[in-house]
């Protein structure tokens, strides 16, 4: 025989007879180690304890031998913190306390810092049992140290359990990864081989295109260059405005420019001007317009005719009202001094004027159209003067929408 095996003690083979019987596996928990009393023992069948015992910990690992069915290989890990004796009898035990297995090994002295040098060490069992299917092969990983051989198994187990594929990972080969996988920005001169995100895609971009106007087909919700070409909208320029009407994104450079609509229905880039409600989120931009230049006021004191937005509530506001307006410049009158602001409005006026004509050529009859210089209903014998009046005064005119650009 061996001068250094393990062996079932009787306790052991009782119950993994049991639990061939049973059908309830052996729980194998615990390992032993012992420094024999400062001889290396000869393992014993009627064996209860071991020699002198230095520490039980649980079992690290439980494992079926690959190259042995009939034999199962038990680990434990001796931290570098515990020591100061010598290992030489070994002994495995079950749930219940019981000493199942028992070996002696070749002495090995297990030092501590103390003694100048520390190391973890490794002390294993090979036990033959006359089943595998016997003993409960499993351990319990939050109370145990893992040595690297058993990292590395786990580790192969989990992610390349078939030529490195799992359900939760993305293949080596062509993988499809879900949700929004980040990865950091690679500074300037990145190697071809690295992995870049958007952020330095839009980087290059940018610089390529330094001095030249993309054309896109839709808004970007980023910054590429200072000024882009959008299908159906035209120019639109990146503006960053803080405080009254804080705005960061694209912006048409006709933004609040006046339109005379020519369709039945705005323009991608138009908004009637009809008092409709607007949206803060979608047409943020015409809104952002309004509060920077004055043009936007509080719902309360709102008016049709005005060229001026209403904040209506968090989410809407109202645009201005100008059907059957006039367009007129503003500024100071140079006759009268009087001065007028952008967006303000005026009711209309009539002048006051007078047709005069010679009594012998006046046809027809007083009414309320007009009436006669001197009150009466007689025909002056001399010139007259005829006053008119009317509810509007307004020159020949072609009718358009009004919109605004967005």
């Amino acid at each position: 025989m061996s001068t250094y095996f393990s062996i079932p003690t009787e306790i052991g083979e009782a119950r993994i007879a049991n639990a061939l019987a049973l059908g309830i596996p052996l729980k194998l928990t615990h390992m032993a180690v012992g420094d024999g009393n400062g001889v290396v023992p000869v393992p014993d069948r009627k064996q209860t304890a071991l020699i002198r015992e230095q520490r039980r910990a649980p079992i690290n690992t439980l494992d079926k031998d690959p190259k042995n069915a009939s034999q199962i290989i038990i680990e434990q890990v001796l931290p570098a913190d515990v020591g100061g004796w010598w290992v030489r009898e070994i002994g495995i035990f079950d749930d219940a306390g019981n000493l199942c297995a028992v070996a002696n090994c070749p002495p090995s002295y297990k030092p501590v810092v103390s003694d100048g040098a520390g190391k973890d060490q490794v002390v294993r069992v090979v036990l033959l049992v006359s089943s595998t299917a016997a003993v409960e092969l499993k351990i319990d990983p939050a109370v145990v140290l893992a040595t690297r051989k058993y990292a590395d198994d786990a580790i192969v187990a989990y992610a390349a359990p078939k030529g490195h594929t799992h359900a939760d990972l993305a293949p080596l080969k062509s993988p499809a990864l879900t949700g929004q996988p980040t990865t950091p920005t690679p500074g300037a001169g990145a190697d071809a081989g690295q992995i870049v995100n958007i952020e330095y895609v839009a980087g290059v971009i940018a610089q390529a295109m330094a001095g030249v106007v993309p054309f896109l087909t839709a808004i970007p919700a980023k910054k590429l260059v200072d000024v882009v070409m959008v299908k159906g909208i035209g120019l639109m320029e990146w503006t960053d405005v803080a405080g009254t009407g804080e705005f960061h994104g694209y912006r048409t450079l006709r933004c609040g420019a006046l339109e005379f609509g020519t369709t039945a229905a705005p323009r991608g880039y138009e908004a009637d001007l009809v008092g409709g409600l607007g949206s803060k989120t979608t047409q943020a931009s015409i809104w952002a317009w309004a509060q920077q230049n004055g043009h936007a006021v509080a719902a309360a004191t709102w008016d049709t005719k005005a060229f001026k937005f209403a904040d209506v509530d968090a989410n809407s506001f109202r645009f201005p009202d100008l059907r059957k307006i006039f367009p007129r410049f503003a500024g100071t009158d140079a006759d009268t001094g009087l001065a007028s602001a952008i967006g303000s409005t005026k009711a209309d006026t009539i002048r006051s004027h007078r047709h005069q004509q010679s009594s012998d050529t006046l046809t027809g009859t007083t009414g309320n159209s007009g009436r006669y210089a001197d009150g009466g209903g007689n025909l002056p014998s001399s010139n007259y003067t005829l006053y008119f009046g009317s509810g509007e005064t307004a020159p020949m005119h072609t009718n358009f929408a009004p919109r605004i650009h967005i």
